[in-house]
């Protein structure tokens, strides 16, 4: 996802934007689940339930996959819940809802089930979750401070 603008935005704005396009990516998901739940389910109404595998009917499998993807759109809307919530206030340190500039990368702190770089401005921020190892490396730390990501030190420029 790519954000331009003609002005210089502030950082609070610089979040606001990051979140908006974190819970766009996270909504397209959401749809190309709703549509492959859909699919099953047109798939399992095409069954009817004679024919059979060696363990299940045609039709309860088709269902059973309906049924993943009804789940996963479930835990997609409620990541998007949370990530909409996320404080655009800027932060002092390495937390949830923090971008954070480093000499590795810019990171937004959030999901880490945005797959592309969200590019604000002409600057790619990566989206990595809580467990992220680099996030665990990073956490609480203020801007000008050292952590290690597998032994190779990252310094954390920014903060915000």
């Amino acid at each position: 996802m790519n954000i331009s603008t003609d002005k210089h935005m502030t950082d609070h704005e610089v979040k606001r934007a990051l979140i908006a396009a974190c819970a766009a990516a996270l909504r397209e998901k959401m749809a190309f689940q709703k549509r492959a739940m859909d699919t099953a389910q047109a798939e399992a109404n095409t069954h009817k339930g004679a024919m059979s595998s060696r363990y299940d009917t045609f039709k309860e499998e088709a269902q059973a996959l309906r049924d993943g993807h009804a789940k996963q759109v479930q835990q997609l809307g409620d990541i998007i819940a949370l990530v909409q919530q996320l404080d655009a206030r800027p932060s002092t340190k390495v937390c949830m809802g923090a971008v954070v500039q480093a000499d590795g990368g810019n990171f937004f702190v959030s999901t880490g089930l945005v797959d592309e770089p969200i590019t604000i401005d002409g600057v790619d921020y990566d989206c990595i979750g809580p467990t992220a190892p680099l996030l665990q490396q990073l956490r609480g730390l203020p801007n000008g401070q050292k952590g290690k990501n597998f032994g190779k030190e990252i310094n954390v420029i920014r903060v915000f």
